[in-house]
């Protein structure tokens, strides 16, 4: 009789155990100024990252050849700068920053006589 008793408390208790536990839930409320900050923050942040230049590839491969391009590059156009960029496993050379589209591509199809293979990146 006793340890009925015991099994009906024992059950009775975890029966009010299960009935009165908690639910959870959260509500968070934030002001409308909190959402416009993070709008303006997003908007700056596009602004600033954003890729708004163009440049010239002119070789895309070995290192051997990359700085013959390069030299080749140098001696028809001598008032351009290029750069060597090295990606695994491959070299670029790359010449000029444009901030416009029409000058980068005007740039492109004079320097496209001598190097065929250029093209404009956005970077």
């Amino acid at each position: 009789m006793i340890k009925r008793t015991y099994f009906i408390l024992i059950f009775l208790l975890n029966l009010s155990v299960v009935a009165y536990s908690q639910n959870a839930q959260i509500n968070i409320e934030q002001s409308e100024e909190i959402e416009k900050i993070f709008t303006i923050n997003k908007e700056v942040n596009r602004k600033l990252y954003s890729s708004n230049y163009y440049t010239i590839q002119i070789f895309y491969g070995d290192l051997e050849n990359a700085k013959l391009v390069q030299e080749t590059f140098k001696e028809l156009y001598p008032e351009r700068s290029t750069k060597l960029i090295f990606e695994t496993p491959n070299y670029k050379v790359r010449t000029g920053r444009f901030k416009e589209l029409i000058v980068a591509e005007k740039e492109l199809r004079q320097i496209k006589s001598n190097f065929p293979s250029a093209f404009l990146i956005k970077f």
